[in-house]
């Protein structure tokens, strides 16, 4: 049974390092291609592309942050406390923000969608108003994730990440941080998209292409 489960572990590390990756190496290529194709595009159209890029930016920040957690073992992290507290603090950080802002961008990308097809005139108006409300998000889901920086603390003798509050309060936590930046987002953009997908105008009923 243990090596079993070590084979198990082993497969799910690999698995988890390809993800990572395959992801950095899609999230790299989109960035730059469409900082290439923006010079070519309308303003709406750049205010998409500006927001792809900065999920593209942050998906790759979660990632790497994520593949650092995955290597810092080679590193020897737990038996260097410097490396623990980065591991623990900045690390951690990283992940829960920048994974958290990835999804609200793609909220205020999938509200620009709903402008442009109920509100077209005023999609033509767009202009940094989205770039300005993924700017606000980010101080704000930073401010709201900084907690951990302060939390969670490097346990040298146990080589473990440990947080300053008891288990029941930490899981209370977790599950409203979940709801906030995963949940509630995804229900908006779930709304949002299917009223798009299932929008019907004057225009269009004549099944015309």
């Amino acid at each position: 049974v243990p090596q079993s489960a070590s084979i198990s572990a082993r497969l799910e590390k690999a698995l988890l390092i390809t993800i990572c990756i395959l992801g950095i190496t899609f999230n790299v290529l989109t960035f730059f291609k469409n900082k290439a194709t923006r010079k070519r595009s309308t303003t709406t159209t750049r205010v998409s592309l500006s927001l792809l890029r900065v999920m593209a930016g942050a998906d790759t920040a979660c990632l790497a942050a994520m593949l650092f957690t995955l290597g810092a073992g080679k590193m020897g992290w737990r038996s260097n406390w410097l490396l623990g507290i980065f591991v623990c603090k900045v690390n951690l950080f990283i992940v829960h923000s920048a994974s958290a802002f990835s999804l609200y961008c793609w909220l205020v990308l999938s509200l620009v969608r709903y402008v442009a097809v109920f509100s077209p005139f005023k999609h033509l108006r767009l202009n940094r108003e989205p770039i300005l409300a993924v700017t606000l998000l980010a101080v704000v889901i930073c401010a709201a994730e900084s907690w951990l920086l302060f939390d969670i603390q490097y346990d040298m003798e146990k080589g473990a990440c440990m947080n300053g509050h008891d288990d029941d309060l930490e899981r209370k936590i977790q599950i409203v941080e979940i709801v906030l930046t995963y949940f509630v987002p995804l229900g908006f953009i779930t709304i949002c998209d299917i009223k798009v997908l299932f929008f019907r105008d004057s225009w269009s009923r004549d099944n015309s292409l």
